[in-house]
């Protein structure tokens, strides 16, 4: 899986992603607008973002296990 996407900008990594951490998704969201900003909130389920749909959790976006494809460090 790729650490970066193709503009070079690097995805967050889960084992950095901590609660309260400002992040960015990308436009492959689609309960999120393109590059809006959320907080990761903490649950006995993982780590979350708010979203349209409700909650969005993050390690469903690392499938390499390391790297949140979508996600950015803010």
């Amino acid at each position: 899986m790729p650490s970066h996407d193709k503009q070079g900008r690097a995805y967050l990594k889960l084992a950095d992603a901590k609660s309260g951490q400002k992040i960015i998704c990308d436009g492959g969201f689609t309960c999120m607008d393109t590059f809006e900003t959320a907080r990761l909130c903490s649950h006995a389920n993982g780590l979350y973002f708010l979203c349209a749909n409700g909650h969005h959790y993050i390690d469903g976006q690392a499938d390499d296990g390391v790297h949140c494809i979508g996600i950015y460090p803010a």
